[in-house]
């Protein structure tokens, strides 16, 4: 019996089907998934258990040799612990999360942290096998952003381009906007604020209870201000606070990021940099649904982009500006005043 979503997804996708091929047989089956891999552009929840259903018909057919060429892709030990635990009822977990693992990244190519969070959520046997990559060798504690991979490729290019400006100088003054378990706080306290008088402000109503025990570590680096960055802004301006390097990753709704935007500008300092989070952000994503606030309050299709809000802000200070990144963040170098042109 096929599921009458799964022959949806099929016409959905205008998958052809040669003649030759007969329902739900060993060939049919093969078929179909692998071809769903390279049709379906964005995944939902309901056409992962789909195609995940669809493995469990195909292993059902004891596909020895199908599986034996997929594991052998993945690595040869992965084939030979297979091959040792055939005659078992339960297949080894290591080698099922390997399958799992390959099959659902061809599928979502580079959301790596969505294949993670699917298998912790719906296979906890398999959690003990997903690596805490890029984690500081133990000195801080994090969940959510061990779990979704906080940080993708460039991420960790832009962090570098940052640290080959500013590691080791003294008397560097930091502003982060958005600060959860302080992922990028004790990156940058640990990386970058090295040398003496360099202290960070961090602008955040609500952080998780690991930031407060990550940040024990930094107790005489750091301000934590609890407020809205809209309310705490204009009082910096009135201190004539001016920062090096002001990171934005707070409210990501439109309107909340062009205020972020023109506000940290004006405290800035000429020479200092703005930096940007979420330029390229996939609101499809289930990460922003589940772990960013303000999706609480502001449902989906009310939500406004904050490209939009970067591009109206790089138009309006056109020649202010000098662009040193530009991918999923967007870095900008204060060269003037916008009073002064």
């Amino acid at each position: 019996m096929i599921d009458q979503y799964l022959k949806d997804l099929i016409i959905k996708n205008n998958l052809f089907i040669p003649n030759d091929l007969i329902e739900g047989s060993y060939r049919w089956c093969v078929y179909i998934y692998n071809n769903l891999f390279n049709k379906i552009n964005i995944i939902l929840d309901k056409d992962i258990e789909t195609l995940d259903n669809l493995s469990i018909k195909i292993k059902s057919h004891h596909l020895i040799n199908w599986v034996r060429d997929k594991l052998y892709e993945i690595h040869p030990d992965a084939l030979g612990a297979y091959l040792k635990e055939l005659n078992d009822t339960k297949i080894n977990t290591f080698v099922l999360y390997k399958i799992k693992k390959y099959l659902l990244k061809k599928a979502l190519k580079e959301q790596e942290y969505i294949i993670d969070n699917y298998i912790i959520d719906n296979y906890p046997n398999l959690k003990k096998y997903i690596k805490e990559e890029y984690m500081p060798e133990g000195k801080y504690e994090f969940d959510i952003s061990t779990r979704f991979k906080f940080w993708g490729k460039d991420h960790w290019t832009n962090f570098n381009k940052i640290k080959s400006i500013y590691e080791g100088k003294n008397n560097l003054t930091f502003m982060e906007i958005g600060v959860c378990e302080g992922w990028t706080t004790t990156k940058l306290l640990d990386d970058i604020l090295t040398g003496n008088n360099c202290y960070i402000y961090c602008i955040d109503p609500d952080p998780t209870p690991l930031f407060y025990k990550n940040m024990e570590k930094h107790v005489n680096k750091y301000l934590l201000v609890k407020e809205e960055s809209i309310n705490i802004l204009p009082k910096l301006l009135n201190l004539k606070t001016l920062f090096d390097l002001i990171y934005i990753d707070g409210d990501h709704n439109a309107k909340a990021v062009l205020e972020d935007m023109v506000l940290s500008w004006r405290l800035l300092k000429i020479g200092g940099i703005m930096l940007v989070d979420d330029y390229e952000l996939k609101i499809t994503d289930p990460w922003f649904y589940k772990c960013h606030k303000e999706f609480k309050s502001i449902p989906r299709l009310m939500f406004i982009h904050p490209m939009v809000s970067i591009a109206a802000f790089m138009t309006i200070y056109k020649g202010c500006y000098e662009i040193i990144i530009e991918n999923y963040q967007i870095a900008l170098k204060k060269i003037v005043e916008l009073s002064e042109m």
